[in-house]
């Protein structure tokens, strides 16, 4: 029997079928006899000609192209935040944050930030700009201006100039006194910190109602635990960094010792054994005992009080060469260990090789009073061992220097040690019974807790009976 299925029509299959099915297949039947349309535009539809002129559709027409790259930006977040990516510029307007603060400083550095010094000049410095939400763009082939400021949250820009106190030539057509010049820049520094402070930022920016707090945020209140937290963690990563580096800076032993400031030997032998504790704890937790060997012999004590100081260890090429140099991690300031023709990185992070300079720096407004007044600055850096005068490491905790109040911290701070090198902070809350137990009570120097009570027993009758 023979059955010829290609003469059948297809009416003949649909006879018995619902109309649904029929009207899907006559679609499917249609689309096949036609052939296809090459001409098929993909672009938006086109108004016609004759409708242009109606005002509505010129209405509906400009918010459309107001609103384009809205629409799609719009779009373009909710599928990214589908499939878990996003584009959001991260919010950068957080005063109370101290990283934040250190990240705006860390961008003010000698080449590109230069105030001409006078008196009136100390109050226009680095922190200050920081503090109020500025950065310092950076020295680039596109940019060799110094002194340009630009806000972080706003994207305004400042630019700091002043008067060139190079005596003016004889052929000058007029002739300007050094003290005059001097005069009008102090003038500039006030103006200038006004505009740094408020009036340089845009109307609508958040940095004109508030800014970072110093006394709080960059000068941390101490006898706090989270003050003392923060310091062991800094302290912690920058001397982890430096033991990588022993070998280097024994080599420039003598260019660092003064920049640290004096201990005696038998604290300095207890400030280590305390530093090896949270260290061997924190970063390395499975080989303690050998790591502590190695520590022992081939990192000396001096370089433990040069991570407490906050110098750590960077690399940086200026053309040619390669230059080692420390610089702190609260004022930026620099101290250089080596020049060498060879490109040498050591074992130093790679967060810590800064941005190659191609063309040494241009000095700009040098005169010969700059030369007059370096061994005053000196006298200061010594003062402030190395440090700038407005850093942390060269302030005071309460009463007692910086380098002090560090060091009988760290060393009472053995107990506080957590299993994986954590703060514990639960038994820095515990108040001691006996405040006289430790070198450095928290609780003594903080308040007293009876005395505290009594204080405000007194104040609650003196309340209630008046």
């Amino acid at each position: 029997m023979c059955h010829h299925f290609n003469t059948m029509d297809l009416s003949d299959v649909t006879a018995g079928t619902p109309k649904v099915l029929g009207r899907c297949l006559t679609l499917f039947s249609e689309s096949r006899e036609k052939p296809p349309n090459t001409n098929v535009s993909f672009s938006a539809p086109v108004t016609p000609a004759k409708f242009d002129s109606n005002p509505d559709i010129q209405f509906f027409r400009s918010v459309k192209a107001k609103h384009h790259y809205n629409y799609h930006k719009s779009k373009r977040s909710l599928r990214d935040s589908s499939t878990g990516r996003s584009h959001a510029k991260p919010n950068v307007f957080n005063p109370y944050s101290r990283q934040n603060l250190l990240d705006r400083l860390r961008t003010f550095n000698a080449l590109n930030w230069q105030i001409p010094y006078s008196p009136a000049s100390n109050d226009l410095t680095e922190l200050l700009c920081a503090s109020h939400g500025w950065t310092c763009e950076s020295i680039s082939r596109n940019n060799n201006t110094k002194n340009h400021l630009r806000c972080s949250s706003c994207n305004a820009e400042l630019i700091l100039r002043f008067n060139n106190e190079v005596p003016s030539p004889i052929y000058a057509p007029f002739l300007f006194d050094s003290d005059d010049v001097q005069l009008a820049n102090d003038n500039l520094v006030r103006e200038y910190i006004t505009q740094v402070q408020s009036t340089g930022h845009i109307s609508t920016c958040s940095w004109n109602k508030i800014h970072t707090p110093l006394n709080s945020v960059y000068y941390l209140t101490p006898y706090v635990s989270f003050t003392d937290e923060t310091l062991i963690r800094e302290y912690l990563e920058t001397l982890f960094h430096l033991t990588k580096n022993c070998q280097t800076l024994v080599d420039h032993v003598s260019e660092v010792q003064n920049i640290l400031p004096p201990i005696q030997t038998e604290d300095l032998s207890h400030f280590v054994n305390a530093s090896n504790i949270w260290l061997l704890s924190r970063y390395y937790k499975e080989d303690k005992e050998n790591s502590a060997q190695v520590l022992a012999t081939s990192c000396p004590p001096w370089i433990y009080w040069l991570a407490a100081m906050g110098w750590d260890l960077n690399a940086q090429k200026f053309a040619q060469e390669s230059i080692l140099l420390l610089i702190c991690s609260n004022c930026n300031q620099r101290v250089f260990l080596k020049n060498t023709q060879e490109s040498f990185t050591g074992n130093v992070l790679s967060s810590k090789v800064l941005s190659p300079c191609e063309f040494p720096p241009h000095l700009e407004n040098v005169t010969p009073k700059d030369f007059e007044c370096v061994e005053e600055e000196d006298e200061e850096e010594t003062k402030n061992f190395g440090h700038k005068s407005w850093c942390l490491h060269s302030s005071n905790m309460g009463t007692i220097p910086f380098h002090v109040y560090f060091k009988d911290m760290l060393i009472s701070s053995d107990r506080l040690v957590g299993p994986i090198g954590e703060y514990e902070t639960d038994k820095d809350m515990a108040i001691d019974p006996n405040p006289d137990s430790t070198p450095v009570s928290k609780r003594k120097n903080s308040f007293n807790v009876n005395e505290g009570l009594e204080r405000f027993s007194k104040l609650r009758k003196t309340y209630f009976i008046e």
